[in-house]
């Protein structure tokens, strides 16, 4: 009787565990989301930084785009940059900083605490002058030790505004990717 007890007890309390670990949402866990261009008015021509950050609650954590090790390739956070008649991603991806931890005898890369993802974009010297949006798609995982939440799909949208002075010269280490973005 008392062993039933016992472990009608633990079921009650595992139950009312998960219960509360299924309630904690996205939200709770990631307290802001930002993303910006800098500058926020740009010429044509001119080269500017994409930026999203995020700040993690204590004692959660989130992954890069790419796992150094393929074992872990589940565990990423995944952003599309899509070029548009106005503008086009060039570069690559800067990740935040990272941790690596030794799981199934493979590295998995962590972050934890505020972090921020960069890329560069070029204003397409014939864009039109005035407001445009630039959108990112995203999916953001966040994990404790106990467990992730199911990924939150993210349309990470910013504006920028691309003034009507003379275009600037675009400079020569982002022409090329410039050149085979063609226009969208």
């Amino acid at each position: 009787m008392k062993a039933t007890l016992f472990f009608g007890s633990m079921a009650m309390l595992i139950s009312v565990s998960n219960a509360q670990a299924q309630r904690t949402t996205f939200d709770d866990v990631v307290k802001k989301v930002e993303v910006k261009i800098e500058p926020a008015t740009a010429k044509r021509g001119e080269a500017v930084k994409w930026t999203l950050s995020f700040q993690l609650a204590s004692g959660w954590h989130t992954y890069p785009t790419r796992q150094p090790d393929e074992k872990h390739e589940a565990f990423v956070n995944k952003m599309k940059f899509a070029n548009n008649e106005s503008a086009v991603f060039v570069g690559e991806l800067k990740e935040p900083a990272m941790k690596l931890l030794l799981e199934d005898g493979a590295q998995l890369a962590e972050i934890e605490g505020s972090p921020v993802w960069e890329r560069t974009l070029v204003i397409r010297p014939d864009a039109k002058p005035g407001k445009v949006k630039i959108s990112v798609p995203a999916s953001i995982q966040v994990c404790n030790a106990s467990g992730c939440l199911p990924p939150k799909k993210l349309a990470l949208e910013v504006e920028l505004t691309i003034s009507d002075a003379p275009a600037a010269p675009v400079d020569p280490k982002y022409q090329k990717e410039l050149d085979a973005a063609g226009k969208k």
